[in-house]
């Protein structure tokens, strides 16, 4: 199994390679760049938890987070005519 990494390498250009036109090395110095910042992003050691934005309506709410949302939504159209939120 290949790593991003691993096939990032694979088509890294050598140092020494005069032979490339400079179209065609410049092409390659973008999608190099491009990929290293993937390779950046997704790396393993940036990936932190997720927060759960239904988890603090969850408490504030209580019940499920079906529930919770349901009961936001009609908090939040409250003030309007002829809605009225019952399911989703």
């Amino acid at each position: 199994m290949h790593t991003i990494k691993a096939v990032f390498l694979q088509f890294k250009p050598a140092a020494g390679d005069v032979n490339i036109p400079d179209e065609r090395r410049a092409t390659m110095s973008l999608q190099q760049k491009a990929m290293e910042s993937f390779v950046r992003r997704n790396s393993y050691g940036d990936i932190c938890e997720r927060k759960d934005p239904l988890n603090a309506l969850q408490v504030k709410n209580g019940g499920s987070k079906r529930n919770a949302l349901l009961k936001w939504c009609q908090q939040k159209t409250l003030g309007y005519n002829n809605i009225d939120i019952t399911n989703f």
